[in-house]
């Protein structure tokens, strides 16, 4: 019990459980959903999210992944941004790709482009 198998194994349900959503708009995560399916509720546990980033979400009131999804990659990204840390589009990007499960590369062109879009129209 507790081997780094099992933790691989675990990370993969994870992964595949977020994909299985990806397309689900918007997305409400209980604490008693995440629980059941064993997410990490640690932003830092997160793909894309490094020390920084989960930092400067901490500065702003965003400790776990369920405030993460009541808030949204682009109202986070605003928010850390308007708090005075030079950020870029990366961010943002890592974000939502943190939300879907998936690297922030991987998120098509078009999808980008209606990030950046909500960015310029967002009004706290």
């Amino acid at each position: 019990m507790g081997s780094c198998k099992d933790s691989s194994i675990i990370k993969l349900i994870k992964r595949k459980f977020l994909l299985t959503f990806r397309n689900i708009k918007p997305l409400t995560w209980t604490l008693g959903t995440i629980w059941e399916t064993g997410m990490a509720t640690d932003l830092i546990e997160l793909k894309n999210l490094g020390k920084t980033s989960v930092q400067w979400l901490n500065a702003v009131g965003i400790r776990t992944l369920e405030q993460l999804h009541e808030v949204g990659a682009v109202a986070a990204y605003c928010k850390v941004r308007d708090r005075g840390f030079k950020v870029s589009k990366v961010l943002l990007y890592a974000m939502e790709g943190a939300l879907i499960g998936a690297h922030w590369n991987e998120l098509d062109s078009e999808h980008k482009q209606r990030l950046l879009s909500e960015v310029q129209n967002y009004q706290d």
